[in-house]
């Protein structure tokens, strides 16, 4: 079924008829924030492509790639997390440590508009974080980062959305660590520290390996990659 659906893939590109059907996965949230804003894009590229957008989490996006269900995904994760599917590295991101404005930490932070001021997680010790919950690549990358700094966080929730750990924080009911897209979004109710290692993880997209990428794919990773290269993340 992979191979005909591949096969039509270069039928339809070669003839420019309008039964191409591209079927692209989203992460909740941004995913499908940048979707809305290159879609009329992509439209005016190419006007011929019914596209069949999918909201869909980053684990479940790569079984669906793996099983030809999606044509390409929109994903964040570390390298570690990759499957043996094909991927390209749209940008890198680096995660960042959130306080409430009121911690007594929260004085250390550096000033608007510049940079984060490094933070030794240790100084949390004791205090409650919020993080993902367990099928979360970012919560893969959370248990690294206190790994590293030596200790167990002390878990007052779990959610399945980032967001929602800008929320908790806010509320001053905790602390969290996010990827710096969502502190750019945050209020000024949170304080915002970056770490000595500077953990990072990759926002990519994948597609099944050894699949053929329609031009209407690869419209779609040009405009994904300038994207989040150009200002907008």
């Amino acid at each position: 079924m992979n191979i005909k659906k591949d096969t039509y893939n270069r039928i339809y590109d070669q003839i420019q008829t309008e039964k191409h059907l591209l079927t692209i996965g989203l992460t909740p949230g941004r995913g499908l924030r940048m979707f809305t804003d290159i879609y009329p894009e992509l439209h005016r590229r190419q006007p011929h492509l019914h596209v069949k957008p999918v909201e869909m989490r980053v684990y479940l996006q790569q079984q669906a790639i793996t099983r030809g269900e999606l044509d390409i995904g929109f994903i964040t994760l570390p390298v570690s997390e990759r499957t043996g599917d094909s991927y390209l590295t749209l940008n890198t991101e680096e995660m960042n440590v959130i306080v409430p404005i009121g911690h007594p930490l929260a004085r250390r932070a550096a000033p608007p508009g510049e940079p984060p001021a490094l933070l030794d997680l240790s100084d949390l010790r004791y205090e409650p974080f919020v993080l993902m919950d367990r099928n979360s690549p970012l919560r893969t990358v959370c248990n690294a980062i206190f790994r590293e700094a030596g200790f167990e966080p002390n878990i007052l929730f779990e959610t399945n959305n980032t967001a929602g750990i800008v929320a908790m924080v806010e509320s001053t009911l905790c602390c969290g660590i996010i990827p710096n897209y969502y502190v750019k979004t945050s209020t000024d109710k949170v304080a915002c520290f970056c770490l000595a290692s500077h953990p990072t993880w990759d926002m990519a997209v994948s597609w099944r390996k050894g699949s053929y990428l329609s031009e209407g794919a690869k419209e779609f990773i040009n405009l994904a990659k300038d994207y989040w290269n150009g200002g907008n993340d």
